[in-house]
């Protein structure tokens, strides 16, 4: 790919090596007219290209314009189609706009024999489809794909263990299981806490353990016993596609939840079609609890929702199809954190709530059981003997595919009495008598988070014309902060006061007594 992309003249001079064919030749100097590989702006420059290529052709080929901009990976082309024709198409698009630009594009593969029957046999991934065998396969981004039957794999070959393990030795077996998707989460936790075990561990004179220094026996035995059933991620078949064929309804449910020693957010797709209803493991992530400093497990578990939040992101940013979002956790205490303002807790709890309720503003939060929550495998590892047979976690809940009318209620269940522990010392609570509010402000929204967000940039932007008109300055933003959030309460607090106590307020503004009989009289 990078041989393929001519440098222009005035920046060839920066690519020179030295060569000679023999030791008896004197030494020259070549000018590189091409990208270059090794080079740390080489990657940048060959995508950039196939972007520029992609932009340029999108009058022309516009169906090839717009998948070649999000499904390159490098030079790994993954997309598809809903149906044949449409990904006929599409191949046939994306050939001729790279070919036109001297980037013949090979290896091709695909689940439909159909999609490749005029492409030249040498340009095929593997032989023609009529003498397919049952392990022909192809590599994908580090996971194995079988076009025959259409599953994902692993590639997993590891050698018998050392007979004396090392820091270095056990790295280099955890850096072979790739898994990008996290398909194999549970498993790579019990990786990711033995790492972390190892970098905690110290030698008697306190310091750490060298890299190729021999482990504890309890340790070396610990890891073999891991070590053998990693194989069994070798026999996985996981479904590369996650939803049924022409499905009118399509979900993302995102789960969370957390352990002293992990926390761990996962995604599934909730598809249905004529009835039918499919629920498939998309993705997922996970990280170890922090040894240093011991964190609370409502604090965990706060973390695990700011995963899940992250991880709603970036599946929303990268699924074209219009979806309904669900987000669900385990933990009471996590929940009422979210259906307050951030600026009514301390700054760790305030920062992470702030983050939720920025990226899931569209998505609301509901309670799930502990039994029934599919991201408690990622906040404890699981072998991974067990994990193949583990429903819960390729399937997600088994209320998740019945209708949503089967689906727990949610309420709020019952509080932590420890909630309250990350309150702010100086949050005073307002309460007014009549709740049901008149103004066309409050009615409009069914969720206070909204409504509050909604104020916030609105008193924003009050704040920028005020500064226009004084020709003064304004820093610009991004995002919302939690004094603009406070500052929203407070104004939501009195326009609430306003409506429920017009007398009292009058009276106050006036500088008069407020009447004996009002309810704000002790």
């Amino acid at each position: 790919m990078y041989r393929q992309i001519l440098l222009r003249q005035p920046f060839r001079r920066y690519q020179l090596i030295l060569w000679r064919p023999s030791p008896n030749q004197p030494i020259a100097t070549y000018e590189l007219n091409t990208v270059t590989y090794g080079f740390a702006s080489s990657p940048f420059l060959a995508t950039r290209t196939l972007q520029k290529i992609a932009q340029d052709a999108s009058d022309i080929h516009p169906a090839a314009s717009a998948v070649a901009q999000k499904d390159f990976y490098v030079d790994d082309f993954l997309s598809g189609a809903d149906t044949v024709e449409s990904a006929i198409q599409i191949r046939q698009e994306m050939t001729a706009m790279l070919s036109a630009a001297v980037f013949p594009l090979k290896k091709w593969a695909s689940n439909s024999p159909e999609i490749l029957v005029d492409i030249p046999e040498e340009d095929l991934a593997f032989a023609p489809y009529h003498d397919l065998q049952d392990d022909q396969s192809v590599s994908t981004l580090g996971l194995i794909w079988e076009p025959r039957i259409d599953m994902m794999s692993f590639k997993v070959q590891f050698p018998l263990p050392a007979s004396v393990l090392t820091k270095r030795k056990i790295m280099s077996y955890v850096a072979q299981i790739f898994d990008p998707l996290g398909l194999v989460g549970p498993i790579i936790v019990i990786a990711k806490l033995f790492m972390q075990r190892l970098w905690a561990l110290k030698t008697e004179a306190g310091d750490s353990y060298e890299w190729d220094r021999p482990l504890p026996p309890r340790l070396q035995s610990k890891w073999k016993e891991f070590h053998e059933t990693l194989d069994t991620i070798a026999s996985l078949r996981i479904p590369r596609c996650v939803t049924v064929a022409n499905a009118t309804s399509f979900q993302l449910h995102f789960f969370s939840d957390a352990s002293q020693k992990a926390y761990g957010a996962c995604c599934y797709v909730r598809s249905e079609s004529a009835g039918v209803v499919r629920v498939q493991l998309l993705t997922s992530k996970s990280k170890v609890a922090p040894l240093a400093k011991q964190q609370t497990i409502a604090r965990l578990e706060l973390c695990g929702a700011v995963l899940a939040s992250n991880l709603y992101k970036k599946v929303a940013h990268s699924i074209p199809k219009p979806a309904e979002f669900f987000c669900w956790t385990d933990s009471s205490t996590v929940l009422h954190w979210l259906e307050s303002s951030p600026s009514r807790w301390k700054t760790f709890v305030a920062n992470r709530v702030a983050m939720i309720q920025e990226a899931t503003e569209s998505c609301h939060w509901n309670h799930v059981s502990g039994t029934s929550n599919p991201a408690d495998p990622l906040s404890r590892g699981v072998n991974p003997i067990d994990l193949k047979q583990l429903p819960i976690w390729w399937n997600g809940p088994n209320w998740l595919s019945l209708p949503p009318s089967d689906w727990p209620v949610n309420e709020m269940p019952s509080l932590d009495p420890h909630w309250m522990s990350e309150a702010k010392n100086n949050v005073t609570m307002i309460a007014t008598l009549n709740s049901n509010f008149s103004d066309k402000l409050f009615s409009r929204y069914s969720c206070f988070s909204k409504l509050r967000r909604f104020i916030a940039y609105w008193m924003r932007y009050f704040r920028a014309l005020k500064a226009a008109v004084k020709k003064t300055t304004i820093e610009p933003f991004e995002t919302l902060t939690t004094d603009d959030l406070r500052d929203a309460d407070i104004a939501l607090s009195r326009l609430a006061q306003r409506e429920s106590f017009p007398e009292e307020m009058s009276n106050l503004i006036s500088g008069e007594r407020i009447p004996t009989s009002s309810a704000l009289k002790w």
